[in-house]
């Protein structure tokens, strides 16, 4: 019986792509991969990964199976491949994290030493999502990349068993709470929620929660907090067959017109137009 073929699909300075096919004639793809500045991506079916990882690798290792993945009702974002594994190097790492006195050996023990590691929660699957579906190229897509990999190492380890450096003259220990935040808004797609309540549930005060969370990610608290909603409002629509009204109330919208506005604002087009 032909083996497997593993082929080069695309190289340039600094980046590989490839992938893991079935023998002619069919040809389909089992297997997708990446390399690049440290970091190694994979997803695709778990019995036929990459025989040999490119050079220069070796590092934090996180992979994921498909089923094992779902949020807290047991639903499961589209298009999650059925095996994911990312390979952080340390000069990856170090790269984008700089401090003094920091320890990638003590982080990568940290990864090793998870319970069940490969168990994916809401917000891992729906970065691996991201990156699967990634559509960017060149620098921008390595940059995309390199951040949604660098979130699942964070997801994995949790806020709780890793101890945060300090970061913008934000403490660790409020760095802790910021992604305990985070994973909370992730799971809390219905309940309207105040910044006072979010600040009392994390152990914190509304004025660290809100320049804290901007600092830490990027955003403020309420536009990560509709943005998460818009793409699982846009993943049900395209998914499901619940209409707008549902998808709306799903979300956390009593006034479908209200959610209609927000997710034109975030796509340009209104929710309706993908149930035609």
């Amino acid at each position: 019986m032909e083996k497997k073929r593993e082929c080069l699909e695309m190289t340039e300075e600094g980046y590989r792509e490839g992938t893991v096919r079935y023998p002619e004639p069919d040809g389909g793809v089992l297997y997708r991969w990446m390399a690049f500045d440290g970091l190694f991506i994979g997803y695709g079916d778990p019995d036929h990964l990459l025989s040999v990882l490119p050079p220069g690798i070796d590092g934090i290792k996180i992979d994921y199976l498909k089923e094992e993945a779902g949020d807290l009702t047991g639903e499961e974002p589209a298009e999650l491949p059925r095996y994911f594994e990312a390979h952080i190097s340390e000069d990856f790492f170090l790269k984008i994290f700089p401090y003094k006195n920091f320890s990638f050996r003590h982080l990568k023990e940290e990864v090793e030493s998870v319970v069940d590691p490969r168990r994916t929660g809401y917000a891992a699957a729906q970065l691996i999502r991201d990156i699967v579906s990634c559509r960017h190229e060149s620098w921008l897509k390595r940059l995309f990349m390199g951040t949604k990999v660098i979130e699942l190492l964070f997801d994995r380890i949790g806020p709780a068993r890793y101890k945060f450096p300090d970061r913008e003259g934000i403490k660790g220990e409020n760095v802790e709470k910021l992604y305990r935040v985070k994973e909370y808004l992730f799971h809390n797609l219905r309940d309207p929620l105040t910044l006072a309540e979010l600040a009392h549930k994390a152990g914190t005060n509304e004025f660290t929660l809100k320049k804290g969370f901007r600092e830490v990610f990027g955003t403020p608290v309420f536009t990560f907090w509709t943005n998460v909603k818009m793409e699982k409002a846009k993943e049900l629509l395209e998914t499901t067959d619940l209409n707008v009204s549902e998808v709306a109330e799903k979300v956390g919208y009593k006034n479908p017109q209200h959610f209609s506005t927000a997710f034109k604002r975030k796509y340009s087009v209104l929710p309706s137009s993908l149930k035609k």
